[in-house]
């Protein structure tokens, strides 16, 4: 109300308007380009990280497709290194005594060793080709996005 020796309640209502112009407005263009560019910039780096994420998860592909092969053909090679080495242990007890002859091996000792020496060879190179998997396995995992705990917690904790 308009009266000054009521005591009754009042309402009054404040509206400002603020506008600013700097330097005649060429302050205003100033940071209108500041932040257009300050937004381009922001944009190129977002750019740049989708580029380096894409990269990381295909190289990271790329890794665990050929080290799968490389198990697959390592444990091939393996199992046919182990079926060697049972037969030639096989082979190692079997004798032939024609009549009137000594015994004679049908396997001789050094075929035997020459497959355990193989066997080796083969869980030499199996080894390391699983570890490479799972090594590979980590990385794709790393590459999208997943932290080290979500790993090793099977996504339980972390």
């Amino acid at each position: 109300n308009g009266q000054l020796n009521t005591n009754g309640p009042s309402l009054s209502i404040d509206v400002a308007a603020v506008w600013q112009l700097q330097n005649g407005g060429i302050g205003n263009i100033g940071r209108i380009r500041q932040q257009r560019a300050e937004r381009d910039l922001a944009s190129i780096e977002f750019t740049r990280t989708i580029f380096r994420v894409k990269s990381e998860v295909t190289q990271a592909v790329a890794r665990l497709q050929t080290a799968r092969v490389r198990v697959v053909e390592t444990a091939e090679g393996l199992r046919q290194a182990i079926e060697s080495a049972d037969k030639n242990f096989i082979g190692l007890r079997e004798t032939a005594r024609p009549a009137g002859e000594l015994l004679r091996l049908i396997i001789r000792p050094q075929e035997v060793v020459a497959a355990i020496i193989a066997l080796e060879t083969a869980y030499e190179q199996y080894a390391p080709a699983v570890s490479e998997y799972n090594t590979a396995q980590f990385d794709l995992y790393r590459a999208l996005g997943q932290p080290a705990q979500w790993v090793t917690f099977g996504g339980n904790k972390g």
